[in-house]
């Protein structure tokens, strides 16, 4: 059984943008309490993110 979540890019931006990395795992749960997580997920930056960081580094 396969499930899909759709956030929207603005939700990730803020969420990921204090993170030291942006790699993520979905965790679900079902009645017994059991945890199913999925692959890592690592979600590319964007152009305007990557170009205050490279500027940071400077």
């Amino acid at each position: 059984m396969s499930h899909q979540i759709l956030v929207p890019a603005e939700v990730l931006e803020q969420v990921l943008s204090d993170a030291k990395t942006r790699r993520f795992v979905a965790v679900a749960q079902d009645a017994l309490w059991r945890n199913k997580y999925s692959s890592v997920f690592e979600y590319p930056a964007d152009e305007k993110q990557q170009i205050a960081d490279q500027s940071e580094d400077e």
